[in-house]
């Protein structure tokens, strides 16, 4: 059953914007803001050139994640809510990834 309830709020995020899946496949133009899907290059508003990241790529560089699964945590996490690997104390600043 939790795996159903699981299943249905993914939908129920990808339905309406929001989510890990919805924020791979957007990139953001640099120049103007506006939000590209993350298989193009150029932006359609403006027409610069996009990041290679997408936006969760990009959002995983600002916080800290699990080196296991990649899941973002808190600073104040102790074990990841994803795969429950122990988060160990320091992080690696080039990808924010915790070590």
């Amino acid at each position: 059953m939790t795996k159903q309830c699981e299943r249905i709020r993914h939908e129920g995020m990808r339905q309406y914007g929001f989510g890990v899946e919805v924020m791979k496949a957007i990139k953001v133009c640099k120049t103007c803001g506006k939000m590209s899907d993350s298989s193009n290059h150029f932006c359609q508003e403006c027409g610069s050139l996009l990041p290679t990241d997408s936006l969760f790529e990009r959002y995983k560089q600002l916080h800290r994640c699990c080196a296991e699964c990649q899941t973002v945590v808190s600073d104040n996490t102790l074990y990841c809510p994803n795969c429950g690997v122990k988060i160990k104390g320091g992080i690696n600043y080039e990808c924010k990834t915790v070590i």
